[in-house]
């Protein structure tokens, strides 16, 4: 039993080893063509090579080269723009992913995802030489392509001393920095910073709403070579916590002096008695 213990604690601490270099591989970056346009695509792989990344009608083809006695294991990223899967009731449809042409189960990382890319985990066996990441577009290619530059606010209301969150990304054909903008309601430049991306091209920022801040609506925007996009948050007259104040001392005041009626009420009965 000592012995089966022993050889199970071996596997796990290997195992967590592995695991531990994975997760701290650094990021590489292969260059592909797709439509006359050159993408970055990030990408990290253990017991492996990646040679070349094509595009064909949509999907993604690695030319990888892998070892000969153990599985490899991929993580890639992969710009919307490069390959895509079709969107079903507003929700990703799956890759179909084969390596030497036998096809395999796969992880994408939901909550890694974006506008702008997906995230999947790909292992392959030894002496692996192709991997292909199907798209539902190489049979209906015509799509909306990503915009070079999208980003959303966590909430639409702010109240003043709150902090504004602002997460993005960017397309991976692209370089530079990206210049983002808040314009209080008179149009006057209330924040101005600049942003470099990240490897995967996303990027965050935060703001806090002073507590003179004007109230009304705000216009936040992202440029990125040459691309603006905009969104909007208000930050109200009378603040949320504010009503809610005004409101409890309102409830307050009309119940106390009901009271004090039915008091009043109930003790001229008594004197009547």
């Amino acid at each position: 039993m000592k012995k089966y213990a022993l050889v199970l604690s071996v596997f796990l601490v290997l195992l967590f080893i592995n695991q531990q270099a994975f997760s701290e591989e650094e990021w590489q970056i292969q260059r592909a063509m797709r439509d006359n346009i050159e993408y970055k695509i990030p990408y990290k792989i253990t017991n492996g090579t990646v040679n070349k990344i094509e595009n064909d009608i949509g999907s993604a083809i690695l030319d990888i080269t892998s070892g000969k006695n153990h599985e490899g294991i991929l993580e890639i990223i992969l710009p919307r723009n490069f390959a895509d899967t079709a969107r079903i009731e507003m929700e990703d449809d799956d890759f179909f992913i084969l390596v030497d042409g036998e096809e395999i189960d796969f992880r994408e990382f939901q909550k890694r995802k974006s506008k702008c890319f997906r995230h999947l985990l790909i292992s392959f066996p030894p002496n692996s030489k192709l991997i292909e990441i199907i798209s539902s577009f190489c049979v209906s290619p015509i799509k909306t392509k990503v915009p070079p530059v999208s980003f959303t606010t966590n909430k639409n209301n702010y109240e003043p001393s709150e902090i504004i969150i602002i997460n993005g990304c960017t397309d991976l054909s692209l370089d530079g920095k990206i210049l983002l903008d808040v314009l209080d309601p008179n149009g006057e430049i209330y924040q101005s910073v600049s942003i470099v991306p990240n490897y995967d091209g996303s990027f965050s920022n935060s703001l806090r709403i002073n507590d003179e801040a004007v109230d009304g609506t705000y216009t936040a925007s992202a440029t990125f070579s040459e691309y603006t996009t905009t969104s909007t948050f208000t930050v109200p007259e009378f603040p949320f916590g504010m009503i809610i104040l005004f409101t409890g001392m309102i409830l307050m005041l009309s119940v106390s002096k009901k009271i004090n009626v039915v008091s009043e009420m109930f003790s001229n009965k008594t004197q009547r008695s």
